[in-house]
Parts: structure tokens; sequence; C-alpha cells
């Protein structure tokens, strides 16, 4: 959507949103928040709607608010408290909507709060994302990788395409993403350093994601590390066991001289079962 219309759109919500005396606030999210990122022609509108009690089912469930519902041509009701809304040109809302005992349920960064009428939506969030539940262990993430690929590619060769297919890329890949997430330099950056930064004083692993997006560590992944973001996307096009010998080498560059290293022989068996 192009950036004039894409406002105009978040500027029709609010107005709606706002002259409804149920609703007790609206918070944008990601780039629908416009902070430090600027909506591009693939942006979603994503966003939070408070509203008291009964009224926030009624909301989702009677869609009058939103602008130009007519030309709505697909509604999913994802979650309990979440809708997908598709218009009739591709551009996608994704929202939730809210009590403010449900609020609990709510995270989300970067975050705008757009209006709010006697709550702290504000502390809310910043409650809720603080305790959000930890992330994986990036040395469970390298060994898990390790298991999925010698079994998917081992699945994919047996004849069980799609089951191997899912396994190596659709649970591997993006599992072996959250680590690099998580330990691999941005560009222009030293790995040593940057683990080392990664690497607890008593040992231990702090786990933030230092990604674009911390609930999802493949958003945006290629803008920090383009060039690792770009070997990472050859291996969509490749047969599932090239796929996976390639992210076996990934991971025997990133982790073979961490904390993080998969044990030398482990990693020899494994390449002996993923070589062609």
């Amino acid at each position: 959507m192009e950036l004039s219309r894409y406002r105009a759109l978040s500027q029709a919500l609010e107005e709606r949103l706002r002259a409804r005396p149920e609703v007790l606030g609206l918070i944008f999210l990601g780039s629908t928040a416009e902070k430090g990122r600027t909506p591009d022609d693939a942006s979603d509108h994503d966003f939070f709607v408070v509203a008291e009690g009964r009224e926030a089912e009624r909301l989702r469930t009677e869609l009058s608010w939103v602008p130009d519902e007519e030309r709505l041509v697909f509604i999913h009701r994802e979650t309990a408290h979440g809708l997908k809304l598709l218009y009739d040109d591709g551009h996608v809302l994704e929202l939730a909507v809210f009590t403010p005992d449900e609020l609990v349920w709510a995270r989300g960064e970067p975050w705008r709060v757009v209006f709010t009428r006697g709550l702290d939506l504000e502390g809310m969030l910043r409650h809720n994302n603080a305790h959000a539940p930890p992330p994986s262990d990036p040395a469970w993430l390298v060994r898990q990788v390790l298991f999925q690929l010698v079994i998917g590619v081992s699945r994919w060769r047996r004849g069980e395409r799609l089951a191997g297919h899912k396994i190596v890329l659709g649970e591997a890949l993006p599992r072996l993403v959250e680590a690099l997430a998580r330990t691999a330099p941005r560009t222009g950056r030293d790995r040593a350093d940057a683990l080392s930064e990664a690497i607890a004083p008593a040992g231990g692993f702090i786990p933030p994601i230092t990604g674009s997006d911390p609930f999802d560590p493949l958003r945006r992944f290629e803008e920090t590390r383009p060039e690792l973001g770009a070997r990472l996307g050859s291996v969509l096009t490749m047969p599932v066991d090239q796929a996976g010998a390639e992210l076996l080498s990934i991971v025997e560059e990133y982790f073979a001289a961490t904390p993080l290293a998969v044990p030398p022989r482990a990693l020899a068996v494994a390449r002996a079962v993923l070589s062609p």
C-alpha cells in the first residue's frame, strides 16, 4: 500500500475507534507504530484495541468500525482475541481486541499508544514484554538443529519428501536462524566480539535476540546480516539433502569454536549422513 494511503487508513482507524466510547485504547504495533521504521508496500496494519467487557467481543464480530468494511473479502478469527482481515487490494489488518483484564496476553514491539482512556497501556505493555516466556537456550537450539538435519534428510531420502522438507526447512532452519540471531554479529562486527558480548560473566548465555524483531528472529534478518541472510535464503531453492548439508556447514562455521559447539564426533557423524 502506498504510504499516503497507509497513513490515511491509520488515521481512519484512530478516528473510528475514538468515536466509540466503549473503546478504552488503541495501540499500533510494528511498522504501523512508525517508530524507527516507515511502512512499505508489504506492511500490514498491526494493532491492539482495548475495550470494555462484553463490548470487546462485539468489536471482534461486528466490524462496522473497520474503515471500508465493504471492501473486506475475507475475515479470519485466528484466536480468541485476534483477527486477520483481507481487503480486495490484498492489504491485511492484523488485530486483537482485549478487555483490560485480557491485556496480560498482549505483547509486541515496537508499539505506540495512539490513545487511551484512563489505562496505563504503556506500563502494561512494558510489563508484559518484560515477563514474556524465556527464549530457547541457544545451546539447545544448536543441538536440536543437528538432530533435525539428520532426521529430516534421512526421511527425505527415504521418499518422505513432505516430512523431510518440513523438518529441515520448517524446523531446523528457523531454529538455526534463532541461534544465529543471538550470537552472529551484525554487518561490520567481529564474530568473536559479538559472541563474547553474548556470554554471561558466570559462563551462562544471555538470550536476547539482536535482530529487528524480538518476537520473530526470522523477520528482517537479511537487513542486519545481509551476507548470512542471503546464504541462508539460498537453501530454500536447494533439494532438501543439499540444504541440510549447507545448514550443517553453517553450524560448523559459526559454532565449532564456541561454548555452543556440538562434539566433533557428533558433527562428523552428521556430516557423513548428510553427504551426497
